[in-house]
């Protein structure tokens, strides 16, 4: 089995680079099957809460707090606990060497050095269409949709939540052009990673 490679399951957000919770949880259970991440509520008003990280022989890697105030008009409203939890087990990991800054990446406004990030530097503009006019960045043109929907796989989105995050069923719905897709899935990605680290 492959290494764990951080670097594909980096995602932009805010002009940085970001690994996910999810992603960190895999890379420590790969450098440590008999690890463990524990969690422990320290208090419910506020939410706050603790998670502490081992390694496979029970010493402590690191450990990191996190909170979260529900104002009700969050997505997560109503999971003060889960988001706590999640936020405190990303720091947690990224103290313990599993986050974004140990991912490889020198720059944090650089592109990750994979074969996977050739699709983000691809042109936007295609060949003109049958009928004699320019494509652009029109998603409802085949060679435009390829090429964006692999630059977010590249990015280890699934499709479904592509389109969950344009809000369609299928992207010849969208029709606000490719730049105008980028910037829906990058703020759709913005929540959840808000959603994971307030």
């Amino acid at each position: 089995m492959a290494a764990f490679n951080p670097q594909k399951h980096l995602i932009q957000l805010k002009g940085k680079w970001y690994l996910e919770t999810k992603y960190r949880i895999q890379w420590f259970r790969e450098d440590h099957p008999r690890g463990c991440i524990s969690t422990e509520v320290i208090s419910f008003d506020p939410v706050i809460v603790k998670a502490t990280v081992y390694d496979g022989e029970g010493a402590v890697l690191a450990t990191a707090h996190a909170g979260a105030i529900d104002k009700g008009n969050a997505v997560w409203s109503g999971r003060g606990v889960e988001k706590s939890e999640t936020a405190a087990i990303g720091r947690a990991l990224a103290h313990a060497g599993y986050g974004t800054q140990f991912a490889g990446v020198k720059d944090t406004t650089s592109t990750p050095a994979t074969s996977e990030n050739r699709l983000d530097r691809a042109p936007t503009s295609v060949a003109p269409r049958r009928n004699g006019s320019a494509s652009s960045d029109d998603l409802r043109d085949k060679d435009v949709a390829s090429r964006f929907i692999q630059r977010w796989r590249a990015q280890a989105l699934s499709d479904s939540e592509v389109l969950a995050a344009l809000g369609v069923t299928k992207l010849s719905e969208w029709t606000k052009g490719r730049k105008a897709a980028d910037e829906a899935v990058n703020a759709w990605l913005a929540g959840k990673v808000s959603e994971e680290t307030a």
